[in-house]
């Protein structure tokens, strides 16, 4: 008898799959090795979790040998931890240092004799400070070249592999989860800011309540929106004719925190999980009562170009077909002038990555890519209408992980409940 049970991480194994991948493409370039500060590389090479701050946490991988972490002395035992089977850790005390902190990085390439080499690279820059380390390397070892090469896992990270679909696919089911949970606790008379973070807290407690011992939320990846998910889940929404403003309004009547729900309302929603520092995009248009006849016809001509654009996400057609074919819809309709944004983004462990879903990406579409789906409208004094979506592409139909109604009537809010 075999248990199956639900993939929270990725392995060690693919990781290091993933480093072997990278040295493949690195030598093909000339390049002897890669050095990244980047947390999102540093941890899709790795699956550290780290929030680097002003303390730059780098990683050095040599085409011939094992990989190397710069970190500071604060952050070892985290590292040691998280990181067992990597035994090479150069340490410093803290940012920037006496001598510089960045030294210790100059160290570690002379000592894996990279005086002269070709060095891939990252932008370099540590978060929230201005210095760049590129500019301090150039100094420190004239003789080596440093080589921007982030394009070569762009392109890795484009492609997902099984493991990654599964822990997206567990996501979904726990952000719908969240989602489910959220919807039933709208009413009105209550602010937005207080149903998310009570549906937030409880979808929370379930999954990890469900889970145990095995979960562990990643920090430092995930969502695009506000706050979270930096825990197991997270749910949020605005509400009413402030929903026209993208991303939120700091008028008090268009306030998430401050404004009450009232009868009428529109509602957007975003709704999510963290899995193994993977997710799955869902957001949804709702309604508190039975919408207007504005509101009504809005929504059906959001869902007939989402469903249009999704219909795109098949091997061989480009990115920028999704994004012509949502315009088609809105076009059709007159109501390109309430159209902000293109229709969708690559997802992944960054917030959002590329490709995207945009009338200039000309990017093929292969399988294995993730993406949302979300092209929406924006109408003054109404409200935005957009539904998101997160879309495999396969080797044939698309596949959509945020299993969550979408029609007019399962988005309805019953208030006499």
């Amino acid at each position: 008898m075999r248990i199956v049970r639900p993939e929270l991480c990725i392995t060690e194994s693919e990781y290091k799959s993933r480093q072997d991948t990278l040295k493949v493409k690195l030598r093909s370039l000339g390049l002897d090795s890669m050095l990244l500060l980047n947390n999102r590389y540093v941890t899709y090479l790795t699956g550290l979790d780290c929030s680097p701050t002003e303390r730059p946490i780098g990683l050095l991988l040599p085409v011939d040998g094992e990989p190397a972490i710069v970190t500071a002395k604060l952050e070892e035992a985290h590292i040691r931890h998280r990181l067992p089977w990597v035994s090479n850790v150069h340490l410093y005390l803290d940012y920037p240092g006496d001598p510089h902190c960045f030294q210790t990085v100059v160290r570690l390439l002379e000592e894996h004799g990279l005086r002269s080499g070709r060095i891939g690279c990252d932008e370099l820059r540590t978060n929230f400070v201005s210095a760049n380390l590129s500019h301090y390397l150039e100094k420190a070892l004239p003789e080596a070249s440093f080589v921007r090469s982030e394009s070569i896992l762009v392109e890795m990270m484009e492609i997902k592999s099984e493991a990654e679909k599964r822990l997206v696919r567990e996501a979904a089911r726990w952000g719908a989860n969240t989602h489910r949970i959220l919807q039933q606790l709208i009413e009105p008379g209550r602010a937005p800011y207080d149903v998310g973070a009570e549906a937030t807290l409880e979808g929370s407690l379930v999954m990890l309540r469900f889970f145990g011992e095995d979960y562990e939320p990643y920090r430092t990846v995930g969502s695009p929106t506000v706050g979270g998910p930096c825990g197991p889940t997270y749910a949020d929404f605005e509400a009413g004719p402030g929903t026209a403003f993208p991303h939120g309004s700091q008028n008090v009547e268009s306030s998430r925190y401050h404004r009450k729900i009232r009868e009428g309302d529109n509602i957007v929603t975003a709704a999510e999980a963290n899995v193994g520092g993977y997710y799955c995009e869902l957001e949804r248009t709702m309604f508190v009562g039975k919408p207007s006849e504005k509101q009504a016809k809005y929504f059906q001509i959001m869902l007939e170009a989402q469903t249009a654009a999704l219909e795109q996400f098949r091997p061989g057609r480009k990115t920028r077909d999704v994004d012509l074919a949502a315009r088609a819809v809105f076009q059709k309709h007159g109501v390109m002038d309430y159209v902000l944004h293109h229709s969708g983004h690559g997802t992944g462990y960054r917030v959002h990555e590329p490709p995207f879903c945009d009338i200039g990406d000309h990017t093929i579409l292969r399988p294995g890519m993730q993406f949302s789906c979300e092209p929406g409208i924006y109408v003054p004094n109404v409200g935005r209408f957009r539904h998101s979506d997160d879309v495999f592409v396969t080797q044939d139909e698309p596949e959509i992980n945020s299993y969550y109604p979408r029609d007019l009537e399962s988005l309805i809010i019953d208030i006499k409940r």
